[in-house]
């Protein structure tokens, strides 16, 4: 999940270009663009998640530089954790919305 948000606005740029929606994930998985809806997906997320996955993975930021920008200390390991608890609420909602089964290697 983090990889497809950290391509996300490039994958969305070849589409725009090309009209090509899908994408093969390293898993030999094909996923469309046009499934992502991430407003609906934020959704699920508390506001400190969003801004964590928002900071880290959509703007490709480090997690120290999250850290500071969100208000917290020197370390980062409370955004991290955010990021991580964020992520596998948006990997459960989409591996569910896809049909994808989670118990073999098909998953997001």
């Amino acid at each position: 999940m983090e990889k497809i948000l950290r391509n996300f606005k490039e994958w969305q740029r070849v589409y725009e270009v090309k009209g090509n929606p899908e994408l093969e994930l390293p898993n030999k998985i094909t996923i469309n663009l046009l499934d992502f809806d991430l407003k609906k997906s934020f959704e699920l997320l508390s506001d400190a998640q969003k801004e964590a996955i928002t900071l880290i993975c959509l703007e490709n930021r480090r997690e120290i530089e999250a850290a500071q920008l969100m208000g917290f200390n020197k370390y980062s390991s409370q955004v991290g954790f955010l990021k991580r608890q964020g992520l596998k609420i948006l990997a459960d909602y989409y591996n569910e919305l896809l049909g994808f089964d989670t118990s073999g290697k098909e998953y997001l």
